[in-house]
């Protein structure tokens, strides 16, 4: 089968499981409750969702500037915010982490500098996945929704241990990447692995592992600062938007819920198993704020609109892609 097919074949399976979980979602809302829900919405915490969408991106693109200046990748805030709304509309239509790509090609033709800008993003993601990780499981330690999610469960510790043993693991394995034996042993396992793939390529692999190590040397400042950035643009904006959300929807739920969920609906946006995790996140809402008394109708709304910040934030990009065209003429 030709490339060009079998992306065609993909896409088409990832919209069809789009369809197929919202079908399932939509089969068990009732029309008229979902109507007076919609009739009931609180408007003004939608365009709060908007603004906190927009705030939380501005904040991730000048965390970004910074992480690529130690990869001497010169660029603006601005710049990076006007790729990221970009990259907003194509994840509309692209699944998972598949739009990052896009991302990276966009700051490539930018700085000129492709290896740079691709350390720069693995450094960039790691950091946003391991502390909403990390922040997500101290919201189940604290919370501990044993007795909601496993009824009939007698022992509830067995989920915030769990939770607890997850956290450390993740906390000591960012630890052992600032061992800089890992960067020497990474360095021959890809050179190892590239041995088959023309020598430019090869070249290229050892040179991103060697761009990724120099994260190590970089200092405590300024991981630290990367982990306050990631706290205010990734998860402060992730809770503000679901809590934002849940109030548009006329739901009141605990702001530890709100933490634990925006996280867990992040993780499964990162597999490309659906279109803009579309389907995949109104199923893990619906279904896991029901546990909590919450009706099917209001959760659906309520995923609905975390969703409309997708497309709130698409529109600028086409407002980006407009002002570049009209600009080049």
């Amino acid at each position: 089968m030709q490339p060009i097919y079998k992306k065609i074949l993909k896409l088409s399976l990832r919209i069809l499981i789009s369809l197929f979980a919202l079908a399932m979602i939509l089969r068990q809302i009732d029309t008229a409750a979902l109507g007076e829900a919609l009739r009931q919405a609180r408007l003004r915490f939608v365009i709060l969702v908007w603004l906190v969408a927009v705030a939380g991106i501005i904040i991730k693109s000048f965390k970004l500037k910074y992480i690529l200046q130690k990869q001497n990748c010169q660029t603006s805030t601005q710049t990076i915010f006007r790729i990221s709304a970009v990259n907003s509309l194509y994840r509309l239509f692209m699944p998972g982490v598949m739009a990052t790509p896009i991302k990276w090609y966009m700051l490539k033709k930018d700085t000129a500098r492709g290896t740079n800008v691709f350390s720069g993003m693995v450094y960039n993601q790691y950091t946003e996945l391991a502390v909403k990780l990390i922040i997500g499981l101290i919201a189940i330690i604290i919370s501990n929704p044993a007795e909601i999610l496993f009824p009939g469960q007698t022992r509830g510790f067995y989920l915030p241990v769990a939770a607890g043993i997850a956290l450390a693991g993740i906390v000591a394995f960012s630890i052992l990447l600032m061992n800089k034996r890992l960067v020497r042993a990474a360095k021959v396992i890809t050179g190892w692995v590239l041995r088959p793939l023309p020598d430019n390529i090869r070249k290229k692999g050892v040179l991103t592992i060697d761009q990724l190590g120099s994260f190590q040397q970089a200092g405590a400042g300024f991981h630290a600062a990367a982990v306050l950035l990631t706290l205010g643009g990734s998860v402060t904006a992730s809770v503000f938007m679901y809590y934002f959300a849940a109030m548009a929807a006329n739901i009141e739920i605990s702001l530890w819920l709100i933490v634990w969920l925006a996280v867990f609906v992040y993780v499964l946006g990162r597999i490309p198993i659906s279109v803009a995790n579309l389907g995949v996140r109104e199923f893990t809402i619906v279904s896991l704020l029901g546990l909590y008394g919450v009706s099917d109708s209001q959760a659906f709304l309520m995923s609905m609109i975390i969703f409309s910040s997708l497309v709130f934030m698409a529109m600028i990009g086409v407002g980006a892609l407009v002002c570049n065209f009209s600009a080049s003429r």
